[in-house]
This record gives structure tokens, C-alpha cells and sequence, in this order.
């Protein structure tokens, strides 16, 4: 009989918790987006909204950070909401939702969402956090982006991807020169997860050809590491809007050092 009674006292005591667990009544901090920077574009880790690769499309994605919120573990997931209206006041509309990231400086997220435009179109951005109970944030900042047009045909040495001296002619065309220029972006394609940088090169207006394509000759010595046989890169495009925050980027290009057949 007494067994029984402490059965039924810790079957009491489960539903009482069970009833009673605790909620988090409050929302999540306000979330704070990393905003853009003049040099960013340099960065082996590009921070800020930007234009992002877009996988089977000729037109960009658009990527958006934001800092991790001191109040983090409680957040369950985040909103993201976009607008198209010219100021970023009206329309705006739930385009998707992450996690928290680990292992990161922030948690990023890249909108490839249909409804996107590389024809000088700008896009607004905020972002909200949600806890375990539904709960959401005040919204962020905002930030905006417009796309312009890619980069395309890029090649060099005459469309031979693979290099036999220490010259490399890069060659790209535009469909209309970016009035902001371009950044040629070079990096050593190591593995997927690691690609560092040898080389930028920054375009400013007085150095761009107006009669495409354009094309920009070096010495594989200007890289910042020795070039040796067998090595793999990559390279890029990058056209450059009026501002910071418009501007696009063209497919990866891929070359291979092969100096045995010289």
C-alpha cells in the first residue's frame, strides 16, 4: 500500500511539472546587422549584405549578416523579411528563416528567393530573432542592396585554362561598364573549405579600357604566394556599383599551373 502511494505521489509530481515548465515571456534581444564597409570586398570572409553567387542563375543571390545577440541561447531561429519598395517602407514579406550558426563571426544568410533582379533593382532587408515560444524580436536595422549586371566570358590566356609561363592575360566582358569599376579576385583553390586569397586588384576608373572586353595582364610573381606546378585557382569578378551597397559577381573561373610542358 505504501509503494503504491509514493507511485501516485511521483505520478502527481511529473504532471505538476509537466504543467508548470517554464516559458520565456520575453522576446529575443534586437538583432544588429553587420553593416558594410569600404575594404570588405578585400576580406578573405566577405562581411555585410553583398551580391553572392546564385547556383544555376544568371543572376545573383544576395547575402546579409548579422551579429550574434548577447541573449544567443535563446534564440530558436530567425525571420528574415524583404521589401522592394524604393525606400524600404512598405511590402515587406517573410522571405525565409535560419538557424544560429556556429563556429562563425555571425550568422549569415543568402537570398536566392525568386523576385530578384540584376537590372539596377534594389532590395531592403530586416531581420527579426524568435524564441522556443514564438516569441519575436523588435525588428533590426535595415539595409538594402541593389544588383547590377554580371560579369561574364571571362577567360585567360586566350581561353587556355591552363597556365605554361609566368603571364596570365585575364580577360572579361560587361554588358555596361560599372561606373564604380571592377575588383579581380584571385585565390588559391586549395579544397572547398580552403581558398585563400593571392590576389586583388582594385579598378579604378582611369583604369578600365571602355572598348570590351577588358583584359589585365601580370606576372604570376605578383601573387603572395610562389606559383609551382600542379597548383589550382580560381578567379573572379567582381563589377562594382555607385556605392557600397550595389554591385554584383561573376561565376568562378578555374586555372591550373602546369609548368612541366613548357
Amino acid at each position: 500500500m505504501v509503494k503504491i502511494f509514493f507511485i501516485l505521489v511521483i505520478i502527481l509530481l511529473l504532471i505538476n511539472c509537466s504543467e508548470n515548465d517554464p516559458v520565456d515571456p520575453e522576446p529575443p534581444d534586437r538583432v544588429l546587422l553587420v553593416l558594410k564597409e569600404e575594404g570588405f570586398d578585400t576580406l578573405e570572409i566577405e562581411r555585410g549584405i553583398d551580391a553572392a553567387l546564385n547556383p544555376n542563375s544568371d543572376i545573383n543571390a544576395i547575402q546579409l549578416d548579422w551579429y550574434d545577440p548577447a541573449d544567443k541561447y535563446r534564440v530558436a531561429y530567425y525571420n528574415i523579411y524583404r521589401s522592394d519598395d524604393k525606400e524600404g517602407k512598405l511590402s515587406w514579406d517573410p522571405i525565409g528563416n535560419t538557424e544560429n550558426q556556429t563556429n562563425s563571426l555571425d550568422t549569415v544568410y543568402t537570398d536566392s528567393t525568386r523576385g530578384l533582379s540584376n537590372n539596377d533593382s534594389t532590395f531592403w532587408y530586416y531581420v527579426t530573432a524568435v524564441n522556443e515560444d514564438g516569441k519575436e524580436s523588435e525588428p533590426s536595422d535595415t539595409v538594402h542592396y541593389t544588383l547590377i549586371p554580371r560579369a561574364i566570358n571571362l577567360s585567360i590566356n586566350n581561353n587556355n585554362p591552363v597556365l605554361k609561363d609566368s603571364t596570365i592575360s585575364f580577360t572579361w566582358t560587361a554588358s555596361s561598364i560599372p561606373s564604380g569599376g571592377y575588383y579581380l579576385r584571385v585565390e588559391q583553390f586549395i579544397s572547398v573549405n580552403f581558398h585563400p586569397i593571392v590576389y586583388i586588384k582594385d579598378f579604378i576608373e582611369r583604369e578600365i579600357d571602355y572598348d570590351p572586353p577588358q583584359t589585365y595582364t601580370i606576372s604570376v610573381d605578383k601573387f603572395s604566394v610562389p606559383v609551382v606546378d600542379g597548383d589550382q585557382y580560381r578567379w573572379r569578378i567582381d563589377c562594382k556599383g555607385d556605392d557600397l551597397y550595389s554591385g554584383s559577381e561573376s561565376d568562378w573561373a578555374i586555372f591550373s599551373v602546369d609548368w612541366s610542358s613548357k
